[in-house]
């Protein structure tokens, strides 16, 4: 469930909660001020870090986030995460910055962070086709060997009826070092408005985990249909080596999606 308002035009907020696994939490919950040149948020939301909020995330056309996304690089702790606390957005020209104060290890149902324990910064630049974007976060509570340090690159190319995106991370956390990257390839036929083929490739590798060492590769084909206005079709199918974690994700993939604007 995802519901956004617009109290004023220049205050909105975002409610949201899901379920993964009979688990159910919170998404999303967060009110966001300012005017058009700096943005504050408060509450619960996905830090910037790369491709990460959540039509990026949900609505790209892939039935499955990259492997880098939700790789487990310590306990309780991924790139995709749903962090609390506040952060400053702005910039001027072709150039963006983001800058957090958050709590990385946020419990399900917490909508306000209990304490502050990372800092996450984004700068992003635009020129012609592309958007480059760069990526930092990093504990605050734990300076030494065993401090959480992440670092990563994105970009976006787009022409007509094509598009190109990836992400590069490499990094820190639990005393373990790892690194990984997607690249995405998006292709809009034109007489096919409503259809788009899509192709990825990725790989995570490093001391990832107890049961994980080494390179895990997977490949990715498929297809996303607009059905109508409130319906959208994905669809895709994976292969790949059998290193962890993507030995679990090959195979079929489907998603069904249902959008209601009022």
């Amino acid at each position: 469930i995802y519901l956004e308002g617009r109290v004023s035009p220049k205050l909105r907020f975002v409610l949201g909660e899901f379920e993964t696994f009979g688990r159910k939490q919170f998404d999303e919950n967060f009110v966001d001020f300012g005017g058009d040149s700096q943005q504050w948020r408060v509450g619960r939301f996905r830090s910037a870090f790369g491709h990460n909020d959540w039509s990026e995330l949900w609505y790209s056309g892939f039935p499955r986030m990259p492997l880098m996304k939700n790789l487990a690089l310590g306990a309780g702790f991924s790139i995709n995460r749903l962090d609390t606390g506040i952060d400053w957005h702005g910039g001027t020209g072709s150039q963006q910055y983001q800058i957090g104060l958050i709590d990385a290890h946020a419990r399900a149902w917490e909508p306000l962070p209990m304490r502050f324990n990372h800092v996450v910064g984004r700068v992003q630049w635009y020129r012609g086709a592309w958007v480059v974007g760069l990526n930092t976060l990093m504990e605050t509570e734990q300076i030494g060997t065993s401090q959480n340090r992440i670092f990563g690159l994105d970009w976006r190319w787009s022409a007509p009826h094509i598009q190109t995106r990836g992400e590069y991370f490499f990094g820190r956390t639990a005393a373990k070092h790892s690194a990984g990257y997607y690249f995405d390839i998006f292709y809009h036929p034109p007489k096919l408005t409503r259809t788009t083929f899509l192709t990825r490739l990725e790989s995570v590798t490093g001391s990832i985990s107890k049961s994980v060492s080494g390179t895990a590769e997977l490949y990715t084909i498929g297809a996303k249909q607009i059905l109508s206005k409130y319906f959208t079709a994905e669809v895709s199918r994976s292969w790949g080596n059998g290193i962890t974690p993507a030995k679990t994700r090959q195979g079929w993939a489907f998603q069904l999606m249902s959008s209601i604007h009022f």
